[in-house]
């Protein structure tokens, strides 16, 4: 057993040896002085549309510091460049440490522009920490013969430990989850487990509930589980 231990510890350090990351002493500098300045926390997955860009952010907003070049061009965008502690061979489809499936909870600031592109002024986001987790899209929204939706379960974990609610607009998560299988004035509703008896009627149901106010600001989650 400490024999297999060892062996797992020494391929996590070698696999860590080997990342690349862009981290130049102009992005240390520009990140040092944006020392007063409180870290953003975005939801952000690599996709293959991104083109010259890194991440699409999905959830949360940056804060572009007002002495940047091209402030005010920044504001709807949604394309970021990565530095820092991002490991750049993640993004790399070619790479072993590309895994498709997978989102990002970061934590950062942006320190200055890039403009080299045929976009404009593209964040270039400084990371300070990051959390891989699985979220594919099509296990969430894939169906069966039941109209289920059992890839649900399996990503769950990932989606409540990551993924902002509590004090966001409810936008957002739609964004993210898509249409919900319930909803009314107060709440929205998705099925994530059905477990059946011996015949077609459900003996066990778990649904995610997210609760929101009058301006859609969501107040709450649970997770609710229904035995019959």
């Amino acid at each position: 057993m400490k024999k297999i231990v060892g062996t797992i510890i020494i391929i996590a350090f070698f696999s860590s040896c080997f990342h690349k990351y862009n981290n130049t002493p102009q992005q240390k500098k520009a990140y040092s002085l944006m020392s007063g300045q409180k870290p953003d926390t975005i939801i952000a997955y690599h996709g293959a549309w991104t083109g010259s860009m890194d991440l699409f952010i999905i959830q949360g907003k940056l804060t572009i510091p007002k002495q940047l070049p091209g402030n005010r061009s920044y504001a709807a965008v949604c394309d970021i460049k990565v530095c820092g502690n991002f490991p750049q061979d993640e993004l790399d489809y070619t790479k072993i440490f590309h895994q498709p499936g997978f989102w990002y909870k970061i934590t950062g600031k942006v320190i200055y522009p890039d403009s080299n592109n045929g976009v404009g002024y593209i964040p270039v986001f400084y990371v300070e920490t990051f959390k891989k987790f699985k979220f594919d899209i099509p296990d969430w929204e894939g169906t069966d013969s039941f109209n289920d939706h059992p890839g649900r379960a399996k990503i769950l974990d990932g989606v409540l430990e990551n993924v902002m609610f509590e004090g966001q607009h409810l936008s957002s998560i739609l964004h993210i989850l898509g249409r919900p299988d319930f909803s009314d004035s107060a709440q929205i509703t998705y099925n994530i487990e059905v477990k059946y008896g011996s015949d077609i009627d459900p003996v066990f149901i778990k649904n995610l509930s997210i609760n929101f106010n009058k301006d859609s600001i969501i107040t709450s989650k649970r997770l609710v589980e229904i035995k019959k």
